[in-house]
């Protein structure tokens, strides 16, 4: 358990790095007004890195999977509409584009860091193997009275059909990654 919780915690703190450090060098490169709007998002995720080591301490610290996980209710349309205006960045960055469908409202209780982790590395997983040119498509919709159904479509080259599993459970929000060829 402790080794898949380093490897979990290494790969969510990539995500901010990333972004970090492209915007670092983003805003090496321009002279101009837009080196404000990347030291702006250079301290925006300096902030979540923080929100994610202090979340990764406090994993830690549980006995139980569900002890300590704060529940409220979280609006997964407005989860969504944040992460894709951050994975945006590394979709220039990487010559394809991000698009996003969803009903409003599509509230559930749940963990909103915790939720907004999931759904993060699985459209920036998306992002990056895409295509330059391509399009990720995200869909969410209610699909019944209480689940809510999260679809990223991309034309990367997929998850192999061993690890769908890891990627998606059955909870109040489900995920699924589709490749279209």
């Amino acid at each position: 358990m402790k080794q898949q919780l380093l490897r979990d915690v290494s790969h969510e703190l990539r995500s901010p790095l990333a972004r970090l450090q492209l915007a670092l060098s983003l805003a090496r490169r321009e002279q101009d007004s837009g080196v404000e709007r990347h030291l702006a998002r250079i301290g925006c995720e300096a902030d979540r890195l923080e929100e994610l080591i202090a979340r990764t301490l406090k994993l830690a610290r549980l006995e139980r999977p569900m002890q300590g996980v704060e529940s409220t209710l979280v609006d997964v349309a407005e989860l969504l509409t944040n992460i894709v205006a951050d994975v945006g960045i590394e979709a220039d960055a990487y010559g394809c584009s991000v698009a996003l469908e969803t009903d409003r409202p599509l509230q559930v209780n749940g963990d909103r860091e915790l939720l907004r982790s999931a759904m993060e590395n699985v459209i920036r997983n998306a992002v990056s193997y895409a295509p330059a040119g391509s399009k990720v498509g995200i869909d969410a919709r209610r699909a019944d009275g209480q689940c809510i159904e999260v679809v990223v479509r991309d034309r990367g080259p997929g998850v192999p059909e061993k690890d769908l599993e890891l990627i998606s459970s059955r909870s109040t929000v489900s995920m699924r990654h589709a490749t279209v060829r």
